[in-house]
């Protein structure tokens, strides 16, 4: 008896709550916010845990004792991303919008900015 109580109370009362939170949300808002707290704190934090980028650069070998192995450190602070803006045929920077890129074939990008970026060199 109580099984039945149970299905008939979900079957009943699943589509109002279902219901209610489309009343308040769309179906693209749940997209909205989750790209929204990406770029606001998740891309951050990644970068918190990625600690430096270090890059190798191998000289080619042409047997003098100069050939060494250049290591490049970059360790990146607080970052941001900029607003998406396109260059025009004739010079101008103007802001891109994402319907605009659409029509127009481009790709919708923002730059990746960082406030404080230590290199190293050695």
């Amino acid at each position: 008896m109580i099984y039945r109580y149970t299905e008939r109370f979900a079957r009943v009362y699943s589509w109002a709550v279902i219901a209610s939170y489309f009343a308040t949300k769309t179906l693209v808002s749940q997209q909205i916010d989750s790209f929204n707290e990406f770029v606001n704190s998740t891309m951050q934090e990644l970068v918190d845990e990625g600690g430096a980028l270090i890059l190798d650069q191998n000289m080619q070998h042409t047997g003098k004792a100069g050939d060494v192995t250049k290591r490049y450190e970059l360790n990146f602070g607080q970052i941001y991303l900029s607003k998406p803006t396109m260059t025009e045929a004739d010079g101008t920077v103007a802001p891109m919008f994402p319907n605009e890129a659409r029509l127009r074939n481009l790709t919708w990008v923002p730059s990746l900015r960082s406030y404080s970026l230590e290199s190293y060199c050695y």
